[in-house]
């Protein structure tokens, strides 16, 4: 518990202090289309915000966090999806989106639920339970981003879909046949954008997704390195020759722009690891907190750099236009 912050279920009179508090807390997030209030709307005007829980100190609503119905394509019922989650800009860094989330698993279990799923942030989730699914997946969302947590123990096989009210734009509204047809393309967004607001650090993506650059080469210890998906021995990447200095977003255009092969300037070690399931790494001399770098590569060619940077909560996605030859 946080001294002075109760959590209990919304009533009427707390609508309009969650809107206030989720366009706050998703105010400057880029990765948010900033509907989710209209989202939270929609579910209640039909009846599928199953769990609906404010933080509440002094009188004063500053977090809330909803609930609702997911269907799997199995048939398997009494499922739900997490978010929105929101904490007010001022009242964040205190706990309270753990502390809600905490609440509404209890809450679920209690109303029989078998489990929950989302998306949401790889270094976030594990401290409540939640794992990649395997064979359970999110049409168009990737599998490092999707999360279910089974009460019972047992993860159905097949996709979720989330409830059409994540595809709302505006007041109240009903999403039409064609939306709700294709009801992750937009909710992805959202859901993703729900997670990174627990964290409250995003700045929206990064310089240059998906800019094409020339075809080159990499060298093999380059690919391993960026093919170490597990990470089960967190390596701390050192700058050792070669490039040095400036953010990211430099290193990546150099890649991109020039005949230029990373590998040479890093080196592993193996330190402890960090921060729970999060691995601090230093790429080019920049503290970054890492929780996934990846790499497409084919017949020696890097194809792109798919990267997460739990630090700063915001994927990249670099396409580098590559072909073997």
């Amino acid at each position: 518990m946080i001294p002075g912050v109760v959590i209990r279920a919304e009533t009427p009179k707390d609508h309009r202090a969650i809107t206030e508090v989720t366009v706050a807390a998703f105010k400057t997030l880029e990765v948010s289309r900033h509907t989710e209030q209209f989202i939270i709307d929609a579910l209640r005007a039909d009846k599928a915000l199953a769990l609906s829980l404010v933080a509440e100190t002094g009188g004063r609503v500053i977090g809330h966090i909803a609930f609702s119905p997911v269907t799997l394509s199995g048939g398997t019922p009494s499922w739900y999806g997490l978010g929105p989650v929101s904490v007010l800009p001022g009242h964040q860094r205190r706990g309270i989106g753990a502390a809600l989330i905490h609440e509404g698993l209890a809450r679920l279990k209690a109303m029989k639920a078998r489990g929950c799923c989302l998306v949401g942030h790889p270094g976030y989730y594990a401290k409540f339970g939640f794992k990649n699914p395997t064979g359970l997946s999110l049409p168009g969302v990737p599998p490092e981003v999707f999360f279910a947590l089974s009460f019972d123990g047992r993860v159905p096989q097949g996709t979720v879909a989330f409830h059409k009210g994540f595809t709302a734009e505006g007041p109240r509204e009903s999403p039409s046949p064609a939306k709700s047809g294709n009801s992750w393309r937009k909710p992805a967004l959202f859901l993703a954008a729900a997670a990174l607001a627990l964290a409250m650090v995003a700045r929206g993506w990064l310089a240059l997704p998906h800019r094409q650059g020339p075809a080159r080469r990499v060298s093999d210890a380059f690919v391993q390195l960026c093919q170490d998906r597990d990470y089960k021995n967190a390596h701390a990447l050192t700058v050792k020759t070669g490039y040095v200095g400036g953010s990211l977003e430099d290193f990546v255009l150099k890649v991109q722009k020039e005949n230029f092969d990373p590998s040479p300037i890093f080196q592993s070690t193996h330190p402890p690891q960090t921060n729970g399931n999060r691995l601090r790494r230093w790429l080019t001399g920049q503290d970054v907190n890492m929780a996934r770098l990846t790499i497409e590569y084919t017949g020696g060619c890097l194809l792109g750099i798919h990267l997460l940077r739990t630090e700063e909560d915001r994927w990249a996605v670099y396409k580098f236009g590559c072909h073997a030859g």
